[in-house]
């Protein structure tokens, strides 16, 4: 029994400590995201325009003939 008990604090200390820590770099890892998230957004905008433009351009293109 006191093995088990032992065991199951151990695990809750483990808990607790990596709580904080994940509280810590959870700032970062916040900022890290939305870095990753603007970045991505932007090529998917040229990406989208670029597709928009094309169109436009195909568009004219059989308006003329």
């Amino acid at each position: 029994m006191p093995n088990r008990s032992l065991g199951y604090s151990d695990v809750g200390n483990g808990f607790s400590i990596s709580g904080q820590f994940i509280m810590r770099n959870h700032l970062q890892t916040r900022i890290f995201y939305l870095h990753l998230a603007c970045q991505f957004s932007t090529a998917l905008l040229v990406v989208i325009r670029k597709i928009v433009w094309r169109l436009v351009e195909q568009v004219d293109s059989s308006r003329r003939s």
